[in-house]
């Protein structure tokens, strides 16, 4: 299972309408979105030179996109720059327009070394979910193991596990890996196939 099946099947449980992607990058995930193009939305910096046509509607940064932005989404897939702090903002900036039943989706939330948690290769989105789980009561958070770890943040939703205590030392990858399951409350492909039946 990859991010894009997972975006799939949580449209097709909640008949999710319109959908918005911060990093589109080659617009592969985007074009398989099982929503018509009018109700997509695609956001990326520049557009890659592929072997089909696809459309960037906003060319321009996450940043500059929210600030204009009036729209309202029910699912957001985030997948742009992987540092830990514009991740983060990122995610809270589409909580700003997330319908009140809307999830968001991020890639690269599971490092599984300390070599994928560089700058080089996945980053350090790992440190937003673990920020929200420890400062977030009011969402269900949680990652699905698979695709480098899909993390879900699902607004209106009890939380299906406690939060994560504040201590900022589990930024430090070495403190995070021995707990990582627990901190990202990880789930097994089936397990989460489970909770959208």
């Amino acid at each position: 299972m990859e991010r894009t099946e997972i975006i799939n099947r949580l449209i097709a449980k909640h008949n999710y309408k319109n959908y918005l992607e911060i990093g589109v990058q080659y617009g592969h995930n985007f074009r398989d979105i099982n929503l018509p193009r009018k109700c997509k939305t695609a956001v990326d910096i520049k557009k890659q030179i592929l072997d089909f046509e696809y459309f960037l509607d906003h060319e321009t940064t996450s940043d500059e996109f929210f600030k204009q932005n009036t729209k309202k989404y029910d699912i957001i897939f985030i997948d742009g720059d992987h540092s830990f702090e514009q991740s983060y903002l990122d995610v809270t900036n589409a909580l700003q327009c997330l319908n009140l039943e809307g999830t968001i989706v991020c890639h690269d939330c599971y490092p599984t070394t300390e070599e994928l948690a560089s700058f080089s290769f996945m980053g350090t989105v790992y440190k937003t979910i673990l920020k929200l789980r420890m400062t977030r009561t009011d969402l269900n958070i949680f990652v699905v193991n698979t695709d480098c770890g899909c993390g879900v943040i699902q607004r209106c939703a009890p939380q299906e596990k406690p939060p994560v205590q504040h201590d900022e030392s589990l930024y430090v990858y070495k403190n995070f890996i021995t707990r990582a399951k627990e901190y990202l409350n990880l789930k097994e492909t089936g397990e989460f196939i489970s909770t959208l039946n």
